[in-house]
């Protein structure tokens, strides 16, 4: 890969010129040769490009605060906070593990979060706060887990304020999730402050 200047037309655009690949990222300009691509779909690569294409699907449908978390944490101008959660979740997708939803972005992470079956398709959590965190809100997610990773899709509920017990409803009886909490300022959607988010891992009550 090399570095090149470009026409300012071309700036901030991919183009091909022949068997040549020019791209802008972070602001520079570079350059590659096309090389030639076989979509064979092995096991593997399908493994990796479903593990990838999950991990992405969860970036594009969580709220601002959510990536705005991930951004105001990069320690480079050239990672973006999509690239910082591909990378650090891909691996722990890919080997059946939670991810890391949210950073900490002006609000302490839980102490502990418990998830134990409830009745038929609950979960039951209970949260220990941080010392001085009264006036806080309280989100929960539940992610499916599916062939031993998470699925693509998170469900969110609200626990509201200074709440230290929830119980999630509607899930697939014996399924097993992954739960996550997070600490903000607000409702989620509202929030501009937010704790880092922690985990665990359960089976919703049958």
């Amino acid at each position: 890969m090399a570095e090149v200047e470009l026409n300012p037309v071309f700036e901030g655009f991919s183009r091909k010129i022949g068997d040549l690949v020019f791209y802008n990222r972070a602001g520079d300009t570079f350059v590659r040769r096309l090389g030639n691509y076989r979509d064979v779909k092995t096991e593997k690569q399908m493994e990796i490009r479903n593990t990838f294409s999950a991990v992405a699907s969860i970036w594009k449908q969580r709220s601002n605060i959510m990536q705005a978390s991930w951004n105001k944490n990069v320690k480079s101008v050239k990672i973006s906070g999509y690239n910082d959660f591909i990378s650090t979740n891909f691996s722990l997708q890919r080997n059946g593990e939670p991810i890391q939803l949210f950073k900490e972005l002006g609000r302490e992470k839980l102490v502990d979060l418990t998830a134990v079956p409830g009745n038929g398709g609950e979960i039951n959590c209970t949260i220990i706060k941080p010392a001085g965190s009264e006036n806080t809100h309280l989100t929960v997610f539940s992610h499916k887990i599916t062939g031993g990773i998470g699925s693509d899709e998170l469900l969110r509920y609200d626990a509201g304020e200074a709440a230290d017990t929830y119980t999630i409803t509607g899930l697939e009886e014996g399924g097993e999730y992954f739960v996550y909490a997070v600490l903000t300022d607000a409702v989620l959607h509202e929030a501009t402050k937010v704790s880092q988010s922690i985990s665990t891992r359960t089976v919703a009550g049958s």
